[in-house]
């Protein structure tokens, strides 16, 4: 409390003292080591041990949520980039640590100064150590690695969240490609849990790049994940248009992710607060078109897009014969579905729409 609202005739210097205290305890913290970690039957050596280094981080965190965005604080210095860089880098480290000092790297520097050292570090990451460690079953190295990579997105995704030029500069890095690897490898193991939730934040990190870069949207077009990730993200008020001019044209000739398409273009219907009717019309006439598809994940992913049409039907004039038909037609098709449908899942998520939008199945 004495951090947060400092009293009124605190000396300006209060910042750099306590800035240069927290740079002293983290210079004399020794590096953390599997021993240190696990040799600790009741734990509570790990408990103080985390103690001790989250400390310094969180006073380091509290003094930058009092800086501003434009310039870098005074009392920063380059050994502090320097031992903020180790707490997110390749050693063992809590992931508490390693997230801290990542938003602290984001927030005290200038994006200038820290987005593309953070975007390369990234990419070196990735290609050196990530990919050999996967590729040679390392399983150890792996982790560390994808830890270290993961703390490094985050910062750069912390920094575009911060500062409005970090976006140009990520966008424009190698941090792209290293990304879109990792999203698009074919021969990674993404059920290896390390490696899915890096996978997962890659996703999240170039869906919010292209909310800021409408050039990296086209770079991304042909990447379904990426777009599922941008649909739940994206402003509401881009949501129409990202589904007419990229998931819609993709559906037409992409059969390879119907499931992830159909789920952002549902994804970007439900974050959408009004629908027109015409809107509705084609939700619907999209999901009865893949409900005929012989694959279970399709057909879920089109039921759902059906009981989003429908729930945005309830609040819009519906004029006209054809979509009233066509929401009569929906109605049918998930009422068999309900009843006869082959994927217990579907089948369940069917009967769960029809309870709800015509309370019942018959």
């Amino acid at each position: 409390i004495v951090l947060q609202k400092p009293p009124m005739r605190t000396p300006p210097s209060y910042p750099a003292q306590l800035a240069e205290a927290c740079i002293e305890r983290m210079r004399t913290q020794p590096h953390l080591t599997t021993s240190l970690v696990d040799g600790d039957a009741d734990g509570s050596s790990v408990r103080a041990l985390l103690f001790e280094r989250l400390t310094p981080m969180l006073l380091l965190r509290v003094l930058c949520s009092g800086c501003g965005t434009v310039t870098e604080p005074t009392w920063v210095s380059s050994e502090l980039v320097d031992l903020l860089a180790q707490r997110m880098g390749p050693e063992l480290e809590y992931d508490e640590v390693r997230r801290i000092a990542a938003e602290c790297t984001a927030q005290l520097f200038a994006p200038e100064t820290t987005v593309p050292w953070l975007c390369t570090d990234f990419a070196a990451v990735v290609h050196s150590r990530l990919l050999p460690a996967l590729h040679e079953h390392m399983a150890d190295a792996a982790e560390l690695a994808a830890c270290h990579a993961k703390a490094l997105l985050y910062a750069v995704c912390t920094a575009v969240t911060v500062h409005s030029a970090a976006a140009s500069i990520a966008a424009g890095s190698t941090l792209v490609p290293a990304a879109l690897g990792l999203v698009t490898g074919e021969d990674l193991p993404r059920r290896q849990q390390c490696f899915a939730k890096l996978r997962r934040g890659c996703e999240d990190c170039l869906a919010l790049l292209c909310m800021h870069d409408a050039a990296l949207l086209e770079r991304v077009h042909g990447v379904s994940s990426v777009l599922a990730a941008y649909a739940r993200t994206a402003p509401p008020a881009a949501l129409a248009c990202f589904a007419d001019s990229v998931v819609l044209p993709l559906l037409n000739h992409n059969t390879e992710d119907e499931a992830v398409l159909l789920q952002a273009l549902l994804t970007a219907a439900f974050r959408t607060e009004s629908v027109p009717p015409e809107r509705v019309a084609l939700l619907v006439d999209v999901g009865l078109k893949h409900m005929q598809s012989p694959a279970a994940g399709v057909r879920l992913a089109a039921v759902k897009l059906l009981g989003v049409a429908l729930s945005k039907a309830a609040g819009v004039e519906l004029g006209a014969a054809a979509v009233a038909e066509q929401l009569v037609t929906a109605q049918r098709v998930l009422q068999a579905m309900a009843n006869v449908e082959e994927s217990e899942e579907v089948r369940a998520v069917a009967r769960q729409i029809c309870d709800s939008a015509f309370g019942g199945t018959t």
